[in-house]
C-alpha cells in the first residue's frame, strides 16, 4: 500500500513539474511567434534596451499607450506595441512602427534580443539604450560600456549603421551624471574593455578568432588614435536626457520622429 501511495506521489511531482515546463514553452512559443508575426509585416521597427530598472517599460508603455503606467514589473518578455505619439508636428503616420522592449537580463538578452537583431537588424530605424543617469557611477559605467561592446558590432554591421539614442534617465536628479559627462566615460571605458578584448583574441585558438573577426573589424572605424568615439560610428548616436517617470521625454519623442520620418 505505502509502495502505491508514494508512486501516486511521484506521479503527481512529475505531472507538476512537466506541466510548468510546458506552459513555459507555449509561453516562449508563442511570444516569437507573435514577434514574428509583427516584424515581418511592418518595416519600421525600433528597439528599447538598457540595464535593469532603468525604466525600459515606463518608456515603453509611454510611447505605446500614451500615458505611464500605475505599476510596472520586472519583464520576462519582450513586449511589443504600436508606437503612438503625437505626430502633428511631422505629419507622420506611425501605424506601421512597432516598439519593442527587451529584459535586461544575459539570459532573455540571448533568447529574444540577439536573434531578432540579427534577423530583423536591416529594418530595424533606431534603438533607445535607456540608462539611469542617477546610479551612473564607475560600477554602472562598466556595465553600460560592456553591453553596448555586444550591442554596437551587430548595430554596425549594416551600411549607414543603426541610429542609437542613449536616453540618460533621472538627469532632473541633484546626484545625477549629465549627458557630457555620461559621454565622456562610456568612450573611456569601452576604449579599455575593448582594448582587452582585443589581447584576449590573440590568446585564444586561430578557430575561435576567425568566428569574432567580421564583428571585431565592425568597430574599428570609431577608434581615433586607438580611441573610441561615438561620432566615428556609421550609425548617429544622440545622447538625450529627461525623466521618464515623470514625462519628461519631449527630446525622446522628437528623436523617434524624427527617425520615422526619415
Amino acid at each position: 500500500m505505502n509502495s502505491i501511495i508514494e508512486l501516486l506521489k511521484s506521479m503527481d511531482t512529475t505531472m507538476f513539474v512537466a506541466s510548468i515546463v510546458l506552459a513555459i514553452l507555449v509561453i516562449v512559443v508563442t511570444s516569437l511567434m507573435v514577434q514574428k508575426t509583427l516584424f515581418k509585416r511592418n518595416s519600421r521597427n525600433f528597439v528599447i534596451v538598457g540595464p535593469p530598472q532603468s525604466g525600459k517599460t515606463n518608456l515603453f508603455q509611454r510611447l505605446t499607450t500614451g500615458k505611464l503606467p500605475v505599476l510596472t514589473v520586472t519583464s520576462i518578455q519582450p513586449n511589443v506595441g504600436p508606437l503612438k505619439v503625437d505626430n502633428s508636428q511631422y505629419g507622420e503616420n506611425f501605424s506601421d512602427v512597432i516598439v519593442s522592449d527587451y529584459p535586461a537580463s544575459s539570459k532573455m538578452k540571448n533568447l529574444y534580443l540577439y536573434p531578432f537583431l540579427s534577423d530583423n537588424i536591416s529594418s530595424c530605424r533606431g534603438m533607445v539604450y535607456i540608462i539611469d543617469a542617477s546610479a551612473f557611477d564607475a560600477e554602472y559605467c562598466h556595465y553600460v560600456a560592456n553591453d553596448l561592446l555586444t550591442l554596437l558590432p551587430i548595430t554596425e554591421s549594416i551600411p549607414n549603421g543603426v541610429d542609437l539614442a542613449i536616453f540618460c534617465n533621472k538627469c532632473d536628479y541633484f546626484t545625477s551624471r549629465k549627458p557630457a559627462k555620461i559621454h565622456l566615460m562610456l568612450e573611456q571605458e569601452i576604449t579599455k574593455l575593448y582594448g582587452l578584448k582585443l589581447r584576449n583574441l590573440e590568446k585564444v585558438s586561430e578557430s575561435a578568432e576567425d568566428m569574432g573577426v567580421e564583428l571585431e573589424d565592425s568597430l574599428n572605424t570609431a577608434f581615433n588614435g586607438g580611441q573610441f568615439k561615438f561620432e566615428m560610428l556609421e550609425g548617429n548616436v544622440d545622447f538625450l536626457e529627461g525623466n521618464v517617470f515623470k514625462d519628461k521625454i519631449d527630446s525622446l519623442i522628437d528623436w523617434f520622429c524624427e527617425k520615422t520620418a526619415n
